[in-house]
């Protein structure tokens, strides 16, 4: 029996095993490896792309998913709402009619799921906190209309039947400035650590 015991362990420890090592600490949380690398192939996938495992791309995605960990915070701590089951539905069965295969990206249907899943509620979030609210004045649908839409028009164009469209604009880009320096206040005040082991000093910005 001994000898058997001893003959399991030494094969055991032939096998080298996949550790998933832990990339980023994002105060209390964590990022793994394989959280950065399905991340990628996730977007390759719905980007039509080949994914990019490289130096620079596993950074570009680690700090989207340092971002990613604080947004999923602050929707649980202020209990925001999830979005509609039948609206994923509807997104997940647009990607799928692509013909990429997801298997040759090593992902599955509830990877890509997951991921539509997020990216709508992060969007419902940014709508409801820093949208909301958002007011335009006259004085700026005017100035947009002159110095962005007014040269691709005809002479004499009026900026009325524009100001629904040009108002919708200013709320967005008002509200994802809104939303980049929250980003960038919050991760002030949260401990951000990106291991050597993963990320080597050759391989930051």
């Amino acid at each position: 029996m001994r000898i058997l015991t001893l003959s399991v362990l030494i094969a055991s420890l032939g096998r080298p095993e996949i550790v998933d090592r832990v990339a980023v600490r994002v105060g209390n949380a964590v990022i793994a490896e394989s959280d950065i690398l399905r991340e990628i192939r996730l977007a390759a996938f719905l980007n039509g792309e080949p994914p990019d495992f490289g130096p620079g791309a596993r950074r570009q995605t680690a700090e989207r998913l340092v971002d990613q960990r604080l947004i999923r915070k602050e929707i649980e701590t202020g209990r925001y709402p999830e979005p509609e089951p039948s609206g994923v539905e509807a997104v997940l069965k647009e990607a799928l009619t692509s013909r990429r295969d997801l298997s040759a990206y090593r992902i599955s249907e509830d990877d890509l799921k997951a991921h539509l899943t997020w990216q709508l509620t992060a969007l419902r979030f940014i709508g409801l906190r820093f949208r909301t609210g958002v007011q335009i004045g006259d004085d700026e649908i005017e100035r947009y209309f002159r110095e962005k839409l007014a040269p691709k028009l005809e002479p004499g164009a009026a900026v009325g039947p524009y100001r629904a469209q040009i108002e919708r604009v200013l709320i967005e880009e008002r509200a994802n400035q809104q939303a980049e320096l929250w980003l960038k206040e919050t991760r002030q005040r949260t401990a951000i650590e990106f291991l050597p082991n993963v990320f080597p000093p050759e391989a930051r910005p």
